[in-house]
Protein backbone atom coordinates (compact mmCIF):
# COMPACT_ATOMS: atom_id res chain seq x y z
CA UNK A 1 0.00 0.00 0.00
CA UNK A 2 1.17 3.30 -0.52
CA UNK A 3 3.13 4.89 2.17
CA UNK A 4 3.10 1.96 4.22
CA UNK A 5 5.72 -0.15 4.06
CA UNK A 6 5.47 -3.87 2.46
CA UNK A 7 6.37 -7.18 4.49
CA UNK A 8 7.22 -8.90 1.16
CA UNK A 9 8.44 -5.87 -1.21
CA UNK A 10 9.10 -8.34 -4.40
CA UNK A 11 6.94 -10.06 -6.27
CA UNK A 12 7.22 -12.64 -9.21
CA UNK A 13 5.13 -14.43 -11.15
CA UNK A 14 5.39 -15.75 -14.84
CA UNK A 15 2.05 -16.54 -16.78
CA UNK A 16 2.35 -21.09 -16.72
CA UNK A 17 0.61 -23.21 -18.06
CA UNK A 18 -2.80 -23.58 -16.65
CA UNK A 19 -5.81 -22.11 -18.83
CA UNK A 20 -7.47 -20.89 -16.15
CA UNK A 21 -4.66 -18.69 -15.16
CA UNK A 22 -3.89 -20.90 -11.85
CA UNK A 23 -0.22 -19.91 -11.57
CA UNK A 24 2.45 -20.32 -9.24
CA UNK A 25 4.49 -17.22 -7.26
CA UNK A 26 6.74 -15.88 -4.91
CA UNK A 27 6.70 -13.16 -2.41
CA UNK A 28 10.00 -12.34 -0.88
CA UNK A 29 11.61 -9.72 1.11
CA UNK A 30 14.45 -10.70 -0.62
CA UNK A 31 15.21 -9.02 -4.28
CA UNK A 32 16.06 -12.18 -6.89
CA UNK A 33 18.76 -12.22 -8.58
CA UNK A 34 17.87 -15.25 -10.91
CA UNK A 35 14.22 -16.14 -12.15
CA UNK A 36 13.36 -19.09 -14.53
CA UNK A 37 10.46 -21.04 -15.82
CA UNK A 38 10.33 -24.32 -16.67
CA UNK A 39 6.38 -24.46 -18.24
CA UNK A 40 8.30 -25.29 -22.15
CA UNK A 41 9.49 -28.77 -20.67
CA UNK A 42 7.63 -31.52 -23.06
CA UNK A 43 5.92 -30.02 -26.19
CA UNK A 44 2.39 -29.22 -27.47
CA UNK A 45 -0.10 -30.35 -25.04
CA UNK A 46 2.39 -32.45 -23.75
CA UNK A 47 4.15 -29.79 -21.47
CA UNK A 48 5.65 -31.41 -18.19
CA UNK A 49 4.49 -28.89 -16.08
CA UNK A 50 0.23 -28.46 -15.39
CA UNK A 51 1.17 -24.86 -14.34
CA UNK A 52 5.13 -24.36 -14.03
CA UNK A 53 8.12 -25.04 -12.21
CA UNK A 54 8.96 -21.36 -11.24
CA UNK A 55 12.93 -21.17 -9.98
CA UNK A 56 14.66 -18.02 -8.32
CA UNK A 57 17.69 -17.52 -6.59
CA UNK A 58 18.21 -15.40 -4.08
CA UNK A 59 21.31 -13.92 -2.44
CA UNK A 60 21.00 -14.02 1.44
CA UNK A 61 24.66 -13.05 2.67
CA UNK A 62 27.43 -14.87 1.40
CA UNK A 63 24.90 -17.75 0.10
CA UNK A 64 22.42 -17.89 -2.49
CA UNK A 65 19.60 -19.70 -1.98
CA UNK A 66 17.20 -21.60 -4.72
CA UNK A 67 13.75 -21.79 -4.82
CA UNK A 68 11.53 -23.87 -7.10
CA UNK A 69 8.03 -23.26 -6.49
CA UNK A 70 5.14 -26.15 -8.37
CA UNK A 71 1.46 -27.34 -8.52
CA UNK A 72 2.01 -30.41 -9.65
CA UNK A 73 -1.54 -32.20 -11.58
CA UNK A 74 -4.63 -32.64 -9.24
CA UNK A 75 -6.16 -35.56 -8.85
CA UNK A 76 -9.27 -34.38 -10.50
CA UNK A 77 -10.30 -37.95 -12.83
CA UNK A 78 -8.69 -40.13 -9.99
CA UNK A 79 -5.11 -40.53 -8.15
CA UNK A 80 -4.39 -43.47 -10.43
CA UNK A 81 -5.97 -42.34 -13.87
CA UNK A 82 -3.64 -38.91 -12.87
CA UNK A 83 -0.39 -40.18 -11.03
CA UNK A 84 1.72 -40.89 -14.61
CA UNK A 85 1.44 -37.14 -15.34
CA UNK A 86 2.78 -36.25 -11.21
CA UNK A 87 5.06 -39.51 -11.85
CA UNK A 88 6.39 -36.90 -14.60
CA UNK A 89 6.88 -34.00 -12.87
CA UNK A 90 8.60 -35.51 -9.93
CA UNK A 91 11.03 -37.09 -12.26
CA UNK A 92 11.35 -34.01 -14.16
CA UNK A 93 11.86 -31.91 -10.86
CA UNK A 94 14.64 -34.11 -10.12
CA UNK A 95 16.23 -33.76 -13.52
CA UNK A 96 16.10 -30.21 -12.92
CA UNK A 97 17.92 -30.19 -9.75
CA UNK A 98 20.88 -32.75 -11.45
CA UNK A 99 21.18 -30.33 -14.65
CA UNK A 100 21.76 -27.11 -11.83
CA UNK A 101 23.78 -28.93 -9.15
CA UNK A 102 24.75 -32.02 -10.05
CA UNK A 103 24.13 -35.85 -9.03
CA UNK A 104 24.56 -35.12 -5.63
CA UNK A 105 22.44 -32.20 -5.56
CA UNK A 106 21.59 -32.02 -1.77
CA UNK A 107 25.06 -30.14 -1.58
CA UNK A 108 23.38 -27.32 -2.88
CA UNK A 109 21.06 -24.86 -0.41
CA UNK A 110 17.83 -25.33 -2.49
CA UNK A 111 13.50 -25.57 -0.70
CA UNK A 112 11.03 -27.15 -3.16
CA UNK A 113 7.59 -25.93 -2.02
CA UNK A 114 4.00 -26.33 -3.35
CA UNK A 115 0.75 -28.57 -3.84
CA UNK A 116 2.15 -31.71 -5.13
CA UNK A 117 -1.45 -33.32 -5.21
CA UNK A 118 -0.14 -36.81 -3.82
CA UNK A 119 0.73 -38.44 -1.04
CA UNK A 120 2.26 -41.55 -0.28
CA UNK A 121 1.60 -44.33 2.55
CA UNK A 122 3.59 -46.86 4.66
CA UNK A 123 3.26 -50.00 2.15
CA UNK A 124 2.10 -48.60 -0.31
CA UNK A 125 5.23 -46.55 -1.95
CA UNK A 126 4.69 -47.25 -5.34
CA UNK A 127 0.82 -45.50 -5.60
CA UNK A 128 2.14 -42.20 -4.79
CA UNK A 129 3.29 -39.86 -8.25
CA UNK A 130 5.25 -37.87 -6.37
CA UNK A 131 7.55 -41.19 -4.74
CA UNK A 132 10.99 -39.73 -6.18
CA UNK A 133 11.21 -36.84 -4.47
CA UNK A 134 9.72 -38.33 -1.23
CA UNK A 135 12.18 -41.06 -1.50
CA UNK A 136 15.63 -39.08 -2.37
CA UNK A 137 18.44 -38.86 0.25
CA UNK A 138 19.63 -35.59 -1.58
CA UNK A 139 16.53 -33.93 0.27
CA UNK A 140 13.74 -33.83 3.23
CA UNK A 141 10.27 -33.42 3.25
CA UNK A 142 9.82 -31.21 6.58
CA UNK A 143 6.54 -32.42 7.36
CA UNK A 144 8.40 -35.75 8.26
CA UNK A 145 9.49 -33.94 11.51
CA UNK A 146 6.01 -33.78 13.21
CA UNK A 147 4.12 -36.80 14.50
CA UNK A 148 2.29 -38.86 11.76
CA UNK A 149 -1.07 -37.62 12.56
CA UNK A 150 -0.31 -34.29 12.42
CA UNK A 151 1.17 -33.98 9.17
CA UNK A 152 -1.87 -33.63 6.99
CA UNK A 153 -2.50 -30.80 4.72
CA UNK A 154 -5.88 -31.25 2.77
CA UNK A 155 -9.30 -32.60 3.67
CA UNK A 156 -11.25 -34.43 1.12
CA UNK A 157 -14.87 -34.23 1.97
CA UNK A 158 -16.17 -37.66 -0.09
CA UNK A 159 -14.31 -40.18 1.83
CA UNK A 160 -13.20 -38.24 4.97
CA UNK A 161 -9.78 -38.85 4.33
CA UNK A 162 -7.09 -36.46 5.56
CA UNK A 163 -3.90 -36.43 4.01
CA UNK A 164 -0.06 -34.32 2.94
CA UNK A 165 -0.83 -33.25 -0.45
CA UNK A 166 1.24 -29.74 0.44
CA UNK A 167 5.15 -29.85 0.69
CA UNK A 168 8.52 -28.50 1.67
CA UNK A 169 11.67 -30.27 1.19
CA UNK A 170 14.68 -28.97 2.01
CA UNK A 171 18.20 -29.82 0.30
CA UNK A 172 20.47 -32.02 2.88
CA UNK A 173 22.88 -28.86 2.90
CA UNK A 174 20.13 -26.77 4.40
CA UNK A 175 18.92 -30.18 6.87
CA UNK A 176 22.35 -30.24 8.19
CA UNK A 177 22.03 -26.77 9.25
CA UNK A 178 18.44 -26.50 10.72
CA UNK A 179 18.51 -30.05 12.54
CA UNK A 180 15.85 -29.57 15.00
CA UNK A 181 13.58 -27.13 13.94
CA UNK A 182 9.75 -28.01 13.44
CA UNK A 183 7.31 -27.14 10.27
CA UNK A 184 4.28 -25.23 11.19
CA UNK A 185 0.74 -26.18 9.39
CA UNK A 186 -1.95 -23.49 9.52
CA UNK A 187 -5.54 -25.16 9.89
CA UNK A 188 -7.38 -22.45 10.67
CA UNK A 189 -8.53 -20.72 7.36
CA UNK A 190 -9.78 -24.48 6.57
CA UNK A 191 -13.70 -24.86 5.99
CA UNK A 192 -15.85 -25.87 8.47
CA UNK A 193 -16.43 -29.34 6.88
CA UNK A 194 -12.89 -30.41 8.00
CA UNK A 195 -14.47 -31.28 11.00
CA UNK A 196 -17.19 -33.80 9.83
CA UNK A 197 -20.02 -34.50 12.12
CA UNK A 198 -19.81 -37.70 13.90
CA UNK A 199 -15.68 -37.61 12.65
CA UNK A 200 -12.30 -36.96 14.69
CA UNK A 201 -12.01 -33.41 15.71
CA UNK A 202 -9.27 -32.50 13.81
CA UNK A 203 -9.23 -28.36 14.09
CA UNK A 204 -10.17 -27.01 17.13
CA UNK A 205 -9.75 -23.00 16.28
CA UNK A 206 -10.78 -21.26 13.20
CA UNK A 207 -10.15 -17.78 12.10
CA UNK A 208 -13.32 -15.87 12.98
CA UNK A 209 -13.89 -15.26 9.42
CA UNK A 210 -14.62 -19.05 8.20
CA UNK A 211 -18.28 -19.42 8.53
CA UNK A 212 -20.82 -21.75 6.84
CA UNK A 213 -19.43 -22.54 3.50
CA UNK A 214 -16.60 -19.27 3.39
CA UNK A 215 -13.24 -20.72 3.95
CA UNK A 216 -9.45 -19.27 3.29
CA UNK A 217 -8.52 -22.51 1.42
CA UNK A 218 -9.13 -26.43 1.29
CA UNK A 219 -5.40 -26.68 1.68
CA UNK A 220 -3.42 -25.91 4.68
CA UNK A 221 -0.07 -23.43 4.83
CA UNK A 222 2.92 -25.00 5.68
CA UNK A 223 5.95 -22.69 6.88
CA UNK A 224 9.06 -23.44 8.42
CA UNK A 225 11.94 -20.67 9.51
CA UNK A 226 15.73 -22.07 7.90
CA UNK A 227 18.87 -20.97 8.93
CA UNK A 228 20.50 -20.21 5.79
Amino acid sequence: LKGKKRRFPYQYVIDGNDPRFIDVALLSRYEGDFLRTHQFLGSGRSRTFSRDCLEADFRIGNTTLTVFVNHFKSMMGGRANTKARRLRQANAMIDILKDRFGNNYGDAPFVILGDLNDYSEPGKENESGIQPMLASNQMENVLDRLPAGNRWTHFYNRDKSYHQLDYIFISKALKAQNKTVKPIVERRGMPLRVNPKNGPKRVTKFFPEIKGKLKASDHCAVSIKLRV
